[in-house]
């Protein structure tokens, strides 16, 4: 059987994003522990919604996955930006990091307004 959703640009994407957000918090000291398990709980949400997505076969079954990615995309936004108001992660890393979850959710929109298949 093949995991059409391994094929998918965005699908990368996210992986990529995950790793990111375990890189930069694998050192948060222990009163910033509650953030990294947030941050990576719902990184990983990201990417597991996008192979869900994919297993949908109606339209608007995909699209509402896709949307669960995208809110939590929007969360771990939101907890970045908390763990540097807590000095737990420079401005510049925050920054970067941000960044990148601003072209995820790009794609992420294609794939919420369009939510057929033959997306890369």
């Amino acid at each position: 059987m093949e995991f059409t959703f391994r094929r998918l640009a965005v699908y990368d994407k996210a992986l990529d994003f995950l790793d990111k957000i375990d890189q930069f918090s694998e050192d948060f000291p222990d009163k910033g522990r509650y953030l990294r398990d947030c941050l990576l709980e719902r990184a990983l949400s990201i990417a597991a919604s996008i192979a869900e997505g994919e297993s949908r076969l109606l339209g608007q079954e995909r699209s509402d996955f896709f949307c669960q990615a995208r809110g939590a995309l929007y969360q771990c936004v939101c907890l970045i930006e908390l763990a540097q108001r807590r000095n737990l992660l420079q401005v510049e890393v925050a920054q970067e990091v941000i960044n990148n979850a601003a072209g995820l959710a790009q794609m992420l929109a294609g794939f919420i307004k369009h939510p057929g298949k033959g997306h890369s």
